[in-house]
């Protein structure tokens, strides 16, 4: 069990000097990027152009906390809000490392996109809830129109419970590969009803199929795809081609 940060003693430590923490960053002046790398490094307060709905604790260079609290009422969420991003066009991708505070919970992070980073209701997940502390690299994180924040949302159903987030970096999933045309795929039909086209004159090595949760429901190398027998919604599909390049097209199934 990790409790290098929840045992009572240091647990006081870090409420006393969190004491009059701004954990709402809302600053006007902040204008799209196109990386990320915060290593959350000497800092006390959430870095410029980050937000939460809740305080984080930052303790020396271990990251950012996202913490339940001692006596919650019921269960609840928190959110960590990267800066505004001119770049989630489905070839960048996201790497972090977790820490968890207990072994119990720490399946309740999950990584999604954002339009409004002050309303929670815009929150799009891009992948199932991390399974264990450790160092993550997302796939190639795909377009969602009008979302311009990648989201941290952690989920707690108790006392106690939290998780350490550090090492954030927002970089391009293709830096060694060709630029990936896009205008020379075309997904039809779309909506589709289950069978689509992946029709294209690049030398695709590989099509992989995420539904909304970020899940893959499928990987083929055929440009015909069935997607009959999946449930209704929305879905990502990802082209891959032989030398490395890719990028991600939505598509509705109803």
């Amino acid at each position: 069990m990790n409790n290098f940060y929840f045992n009572k003693k240091r647990l006081t430590s870090v409420c006393l000097l969190a004491i009059g923490l701004v954990s709402f960053n809302a600053n006007s002046q902040c204008s799209a990027v196109a990386t990320i790398n915060e290593t959350f490094d000497g800092i006390t307060a959430l870095p410029s152009c980050w937000t939460s709905n809740a305080t984080v604790y930052f303790m020396g260079n271990d990251g950012a906390t996202l913490y339940s609290g001692g006596a919650p009422t019921s269960g609840g969420v928190i959110y960590l809000i990267s800066p505004e991003l001119s770049t989630i066009d489905g070839n960048h991708l996201l790497e972090y490392v977790l820490t968890t505070a207990t072994p119990n919970n720490n399946e309740n992070l999950e990584i999604g996109t954002m339009s409004d980073n002050t309303d929670y209701t815009t929150f799009s997940a891009i992948t199932t809830p991390t399974p264990n502390g450790g160092t993550y690299t997302t796939t190639a994180i795909p377009a969602n129109a009008g979302h311009k924040y990648i989201a941290f949302k952690f989920t707690y159903t108790g006392v106690h419970q939290g998780v350490t987030i550090d090492n954030v970096e927002w970089k391009s999933a293709t830096a060694s590969a060709p630029k990936f045309d896009t205008s020379k795929v075309t997904v039809y039909p779309n909506p589709t009803t289950g069978i689509f086209n992946v029709e294209t004159e690049l030398d695709v090595k590989q099509i992989d199929v995420y539904n909304s949760l970020g899940q893959k429901v499928l990987s083929t190398s055929n440009r015909q795809i069935n997607l009959q027998t999946a449930a209704n919604g929305l879905y990502f599909v990802t082209v891959i081609t032989n030398d490395g390049a890719q990028a991600s097209y939505k598509l509705i199934k109803k």
